[in-house]
């Protein structure tokens, strides 16, 4: 029920709050805190930024994030599953 969500910056995590239509703050998790083996999420978060779908709080400053989110409107999620295996199946019929 919650309109925010806030949450660490894996794919399914932030996938699964959007297709839900909330609105996301993710925060990446970090290799030089050994919350992670490397900084993937960064890039991740990033993507998901680019295309408009979510607040990236790379700074970990929660109470500016939820300003800044709770007065932007962000893109729908719009899944593109069916176009690649589409794609898959054009490529394996030849």
């Amino acid at each position: 029920k919650a309109g925010i969500v806030i949450t660490h910056g894996g794919t399914g995590a932030i996938i699964g709050a959007v297709k839900k239509g909330k609105k996301v703050i993710a925060v990446p998790r970090l290799a030089k805190y050994g919350e992670h083996v490397d900084d993937h999420q960064i890039q991740l978060i990033k993507q998901f930024k680019d295309l408009d779908l979510i607040y990236a709080c790379m700074d970990g400053d929660l109470q500016k994030a939820l300003e800044v989110v709770k007065n932007t409107t962000y893109n729908e999620y719009k899944s593109n599953t069916n176009r690649i295996i589409q794609s898959l199946e054009e490529f394996i019929e030849g």
